[in-house]
């Protein structure tokens, strides 16, 4: 954050590139990677507190200092930044990470403006400006916060590993609170990590209510199975006394009679496991389909080599 005539002026680091389809271009254009000068687009509300315009340049003071036992020196830095865009942002985009740009009022406090940067052109600037032999040794006042931010893959995310996931999420935030080595003051400190582990609880706490309904539709499905099967059987059983009762007369065994009823009941059993086998082989045929899809989409040679 960097102070000017009692406001603060934070500069919002961004890989241009990919936020040119978060944003919406009102006036100007968005910042390019340069070496000197800072460029900058801001909101319209931001232009109009500021009493700026496309091609303004905003001179801006960084303050370095160097903490002694004695006292404490203050060197400051003067920041050219130019004004090359008014910009809009989308409502409602997740890219932003609910940063509005809008300016921030304070009650005895200055105000605080937001705008966007490259991300390259601020690194360029800052570590130009470590290089002056002055400012070795000091430290800025106002310490930059980088923020990195690593998306889930939700096309790999399903229920059955959801557990390991979890997992995985709270050993990262161990890792990050426990482990000295990825601090390394004054250059980085004060890591943190935010992950989402409230919303993967929360997802799998409704996981489990919803599993619920569906073991008990299951269980009464099942149940109703086996009655159909059962009265099936007693219905076979039924229209075949007076040929057991020959058998029995004729010395067949009990083991055999069940025998000769099973081969019987095998259009029964192919009735109630029938469904089951079609919908595993319709999920087999249909990984099949789109694996020969992905197989298509990514090496055209393949399919020719497997019809030659």
């Amino acid at each position: 954050m960097l102070n000017r005539e009692n406001s603060i002026l934070r500069l919002f680091g961004n890989t241009i590139n990919q936020a040119a389809s978060h944003v919406q271009l009102v006036q100007g254009r968005l910042p390019r990677i340069s070496g000197s000068v800072i460029e900058l687009a801001i909101t319209q509300e931001t232009a109009s507190d500021l009493h700026v315009s496309i091609g303004s340049v905003l001179q801006i003071e960084a303050d370095f200092f160097a903490p002694t036992f004695t006292s404490f020196l203050q060197v400051p830095r003067t920041l050219n930044v130019a004004v090359v865009g008014i910009v809009k942002l989308n409502e409602d985009d997740y890219f932003w990470h609910q940063n509005t740009l809008q300016p921030a009022p304070k009650p005895h406090n200055p105000t605080t403006y937001t705008g966007i940067a490259s991300n390259e052109t601020l690194l360029s600037v800052f570590m130009h400006m470590y290089d002056d032999t002055a400012l070795q040794g000091l430290i800025f006042l106002n310490s930059p916060t980088f923020e990195w931010y690593y998306r889930f893959d939700t096309s790999h995310i399903t229920v059955d590993n959801l557990d390991d996931l979890r997992s995985k999420v709270q050993a990262i935030e161990v890792i990050v609170a426990t482990d000295v080595t990825l601090n390394h003051p004054p250059y980085i400190h004060d890591l943190q990590t935010i992950l989402p582990s409230d919303t993967l609880e929360s997802y799998h706490n409704r996981l489990s209510v919803a599993g619920i309904p569906v073991l008990s539709l299951l269980c009464m499905v099942l149940g109703l199975v086996l009655y159909f099967v059962s009265m099936m059987a007693d219905f076979l059983v039924d229209r075949q006394l007076d040929a057991i009762a020959i058998l029995r007369n004729r010395g067949a065994s009990p083991q055999q009679i069940f025998g000769s009823l099973v081969t019987q009941s095998i259009g029964l059993i192919a009735l109630v496991a029938g469904p089951l086998l079609a919908i595993l082989l319709v999920r087999f045929m249909l990984g099949s389909f789109v694996a020969l899809r992905m197989t298509m989409m990514e090496d055209q040679g393949v399919l020719t080599l497997i019809a030659g």
